[in-house]
């Protein structure tokens, strides 16, 4: 969608991760116009979350696209939501815990959905794909956020194409930054983030690597928790080829070398493959909280 056909909304909502289309679709459910403007295409293999948890599927469940989200699951609603700790995927069992996070498809009194396993880039496909079928609902990707103004009523939001660096304003009623840990909006109403920084160096990688599923006796799984003193890491099918890896214990000063991921893949899995790096991202974690959450018409 062109920045030129943007008609004016009742609320603008800068980031379209799930949280973003999770209000976008509970807004449009009550026919209430939406802007969503995202930064990034929003596509590719980035793990980020992979599992959608009871209370998140139920509103899913409201929204009626519970049964899409489960025919869209890579691995298929049946695959056992185990989580083994062992040595190596090639090495010992340690511990196992099965139907981790309850996402065994079946009635539990307590809810009226399971959870599931479920890499996040497909929830927000099944999401994009409702919210963009719903009246009074637009989205802009490859779009960022320059700058706010604020006024009685209204709220006046300046917008670049990251395409064609066309500049465009768009006024709303409400401006709701859900756009990460870096957000615009964030700094834009003067809030900070505070709290404990730097409690851990950790890396996504996302790689194929065809038969490693069926290189290995532990069974099934959704997380392999393998602790060995030389190459420890966290390791997990996303569909059937398809898997991530976690190195686990990363001293804060280590500098990373994805070309040598799939050499660490290999000597903390002990299982010889082709591996094919797909994706890679460095993250750090913290814990940390805003110092406010609004400024008038900006939350």
């Amino acid at each position: 969608m062109s920045l030129q056909n943007l008609q004016p909304v009742d609320i603008i909502i800068i980031g379209a991760g799930p949280v973003g289309l999770a209000l976008l679709i509970e807004l449009g459910h009550r026919q209430i116009s939406c802007l969503v403007v995202e930064r990034n295409e929003r596509v590719g293999y980035a793990s980020r979350a992979k599992t959608t948890n009871a209370r998140t599927r139920e509103h899913f469940r409201r929204w009626g696209i519970a049964h899409e989200l489960r025919k869209a699951s890579p691995l298929g609603m049946n695959y056992p939501s185990n989580v083994i700790f062992c040595t190596r995927l090639s090495g010992f069992e340690l511990m196992r815990f099965e139907n981790a996070f309850y996402c065994a498809p079946g009635r539990n009194p307590l809810y009226s959905e399971h959870s599931q396993w479920v890499p996040q880039y497909t929830v927000e496909e099944v999401m994009r794909k409702h919210a963009q079928s719903l009246p009074h609902v637009q989205i802009v990707f490859n779009t960022e956020l320059l700058s706010t103004s604020q006024e009685e009523h209204s709220v006046v939001v300046t917008v670049k194409s990251l395409q064609n660096n066309e500049v465009h304003q768009v006024k709303a009623k409400y401006l709701i930054g859900s756009d990460g840990s870096r957000s615009k909006v964030r700094e834009e109403i003067g809030a900070k983030m505070e709290g404990l920084h730097d409690l851990s160096k950790n890396y996504n990688i996302v790689f194929r690597a065809p038969g490693l599923d069926q290189a290995h006796q532990l069974g099934l799984a959704i997380m392999y928790w393998q602790v060995n003193p030389d190459a420890p890491g966290l390791i997990g099918p996303m569909d059937k080829d398809k898997w991530f890896f976690m190195p686990t214990g990363v001293p804060k000063d280590a500098k990373f070398d994805i070309n040598a991921s799939t050499e660490l893949i290999k000597k903390s899995t002990g299982i010889d493959l082709t591996y094919e790096v797909l994706s890679s991202d460095e993250w750090i974690a913290s814990r940390l909280i805003a110092t406010k959450y609004q400024d008038r018409r900006i939350f």
